[in-house]
């Protein structure tokens, strides 16, 4: 029986080392055109002070708290460069370190694909079903267009699948191993501080799952994740001492630019509002994607891809909205009919909590689908899975959507974006 799990693995493998090739192409030509010495270029992403994390680690990172394991992640880059330098003479190391450093939103890409099927076998479904459901989820605008930016979203995702994975396949007859947690907790928090919020919902239902009382559940998962966040301040403060920071070393997470990004009046909140319903449909199939002259460019074109709806387009997003609530309720019909309700309930929350934080918070929604995304694709798509004609039919639109993106990327200083431009 393990010998056959073993087999059907192997085809999600192929594809996701492939997946891994093309996106890694795509960034390089996204590099190689020097878009990622540009920030809000991609909608309102940062690519060149993510870069210099990845590639340049403490002495030109980020070196913020709300992202303090960031440049750990540099560690396997200088170690890889060191052995390139002493094969070979006359090489640039710095270009070398960002060429390598491209490579992990791919990995962390395909690696999410591997725990997206993982968990699908999981929760036992059907294989050839799971074959399909991987594809579209890989295919997905949020998963293609992450995995070729350099940025932290997609590791976020990819750590968010593990931590469901890990929160289904765990046995409820055996002891908790807290130290597992631990380290998944530590991970997304570091990675990106807020994730500790979508630990502690599926910790704490997993502590619900385990037949425990709702008063326990959130005093436990209270101080998991207060032991986590202490984790996470204290190699912060622990780094910026050794490489000579004064206090915080990067200002981002701060409050002064917290406020920056949060909405204060209704009209703002309502704003953002709308465009969470915009970007939950946009992280699959990215086609409510605008280009906008900008002048923080370089290229005979400057333009930026963008999300954000105005005020003409509101019908519409409550049209969305409507047809989102209505789908949530037949979901948790067939969750509830199938045994599931024990994954709808972190799922939802997970969802319901990236709406509500970021209707107060962020510029370009869509940035952050990667927070919520995995639960969106395993709450709407799994409901599906008796009509196949349907989701292969999302597949393909999927598909169609991706190759336009790919020629963007080809076509980078003449943006020929026809397909997916609404003017």
């Amino acid at each position: 029986m393990d010998s056959i799990k073993r087999i059907e693995i192997y085809p999600v493998l192929l594809i996701s080392f492939l997946y891994f090739l093309v996106t890694y192409y795509i960034s390089f030509l996204l590099y190689q055109n020097n878009l990622f010495i540009q920030v809000n270029h991609f909608f309102d992403a940062d690519p060149p002070t993510n870069l210099s994390s990845l590639a340049h680690g403490f002495n030109e990172g980020r070196n913020a708290y709300s992202h303090a394991f960031l440049e750990i992640l540099s560690l396997p880059v200088f170690a890889i460069q060191s052995i390139l330098s002493t094969l070979y003479n006359d090489i640039d190391t710095r270009r070398i370190r960002e060429i390598l450093a491209l490579s992990y939103s791919p990995l962390f890409g395909a690696l999410s694909i591997i725990y997206f099927y993982k968990l699908l076998k999981t929760i036992k479904i059907q294989q050839s079903l799971s074959y399909l459901l991987v594809l579209i989820y890989m295919f997905s605008f949020s998963t293609l267009i992450f995995s070729t930016l350099v940025d932290t979203y997609i590791i976020s995702g990819a750590l968010i699948t593990i931590l469901l994975y890990f929160y289904a396949k765990s046995d409820l007859n055996k002891n908790i191993d807290y130290k597992k947690w631990l380290f998944l907790g530590a991970t997304l928090a570091g990675i990106t501080i807020t994730n500790i919020s979508i630990f502690f919902i599926v910790f704490f239902s997993y502590k619900i799952r385990r037949g425990i009382s709702y008063y326990l559940a959130f005093r436990d998962t209270l101080i998991m994740c207060l032991l986590i966040l202490l984790v996470v301040i204290l190699y912060y403060k622990i780094t910026q001492i050794i490489i000579g920071a004064n206090g915080f070393g990067g200002y981002e997470g701060s409050v002064g630019w917290i406020r920056m990004y949060f909405a204060t009046s209704p009209n703002e909140i309502f704003f953002k509002s709308a465009n969470m319903i915009s970007a939950f449909y946009n992280s699959f199939f990215g086609i409510f994607i605008t280009l906008n002259v900008t002048d923080n460019c370089l290229g005979p074109s400057c333009h930026n891809l963008s999300f954000l709806r105005g005020q003409n387009t509101y019908p519409i997003i409550v049209l969305l909205l409507s047809i989102f609530l209505l789908y949530l309720f037949k979901s948790y019909q067939f969750f509830s009919k199938s045994g599931l309700m024990w994954l709808f309930s972190p799922l939802a929350l997970i969802i319901g909590y990236n709406f509500i934080f970021h209707s107060f918070f962020g510029k370009e929604m869509f940035l952050y689908s990667q927070h919520w995304f995995v639960a969106s694709a395993l709450l709407f798509l799994i409901p599906l899975m008796k009509n196949r004609i349907f989701l292969l039919l999302i597949l393909l639109a999927e598909i169609y959507l991706a190759s336009c993106y790919i020629l963007y990327v080809h076509e980078v200083y003449e943006l020929t974006l026809p397909i997916l431009t609404l003017n």
